[in-house]
């Protein structure tokens, strides 16, 4: 049986790519939000 959290983690998952992919077409803003990550 697979805890609840495994779906929600695969849908974040998702959305963080997606937020990833927009970032990398924006160019200078992934400049600006990379800071916050680290």
């Amino acid at each position: 049986m697979q805890p609840p959290q495994t779906n929600q983690l695969q849908g974040i998952e998702r959305q963080l790519t997606r937020i990833a992919d927009t970032m990398a077409g924006q160019g200078m803003q992934v400049d600006r939000t990379e800071g916050l990550f680290t």
